[in-house]
Formats: structure tokens, sequence, C-alpha cells
């Protein structure tokens, strides 16, 4: 996950836990159309290149993976 994103983890019951919020920027306006074109769009698979000991992911290795997983 980029450091710049929030990150929440599904404990007991499907209840979530921020573990890491999100930092505050300000977010632009953006026209209807190219927001419903974002939602629709398909996800990218994971970056390659982002390093594994970046510090900024420890937080999710200190969690049990969910079932299944």
């Amino acid at each position: 996950m980029p450091a710049a994103c929030g990150v929440m983890v599904a404990g007991p019951g499907g209840r979530l836990k921020v573990v890491r919020y999100a930092p505050k920027r300000p977010v632009p306006d953006l026209p209807f159309a190219l927001w419903m074109a974002l939602a629709k769009a398909t996800p990218l698979p994971p970056l390659a290149w982002a390093p594994a000991d970046d510090p900024s992911q420890n937080v999710l290795l200190e969690h049990d993976p969910p079932p299944g997983v």
C-alpha cells in the first residue's frame, strides 16, 4: 500500500479498524463524467517496483491475513 493511502483491517465480525490514516489533502472538484469514468475503470495490478522493505508498509505485516488469503 502506498504511504499516501490509509489502511483498514477487518476484525472479528467484519468490523473495520483504521490502522493507518490517510493524509488530509485538498481534493479538486471533478466533473461528474470524469468521476464516473474513474469509478468504472479497471484497477491496475500491484506495482512490481514497490519496495517490499519500505518501513511505511510494516503496519500491514502486523496483522494476520483474512481467512482464505
